[in-house]
């Protein structure tokens, strides 16, 4: 009995940790030094970052932050309200 991934799931995975090497490591730092910093209360830089690369509504925004598997203060997934509460206090 072989339990080899099968070769759709081998692209799958490959694909996933290519995301994750691409998108997600390289800022989950930046998101976390923003909320343990004095300025947490001011607009994410990755937000900011999302708005100029095309992300206009909030929807996008908050699916953009879930994509890059950037969470919430208590770990949860964005919705837009979230995103519209964040930068409301900024």
């Amino acid at each position: 009995m072989s339990f080899d991934y099968t070769p759709k799931v081998q692209e799958l995975r490959k694909q996933l940790i290519a995301f994750m090497s691409q998108q997600v490591y390289p800022n989950e730092h930046k998101w976390h030094e923003h909320v343990k910093s004095e300025r947490r209360w001011e607009t994410v830089p990755i937000i900011e970052e999302l708005k100029a690369s095309g992300a206009v509504s909030l929807r996008q925004i908050a699916a953009e932050l879930n994509a890059r598997g950037i969470r919430t203060a208590r770990g949860g997934a964005w919705s837009a309200v979230q995103v519209k509460r964040v930068l409301e206090r900024a």
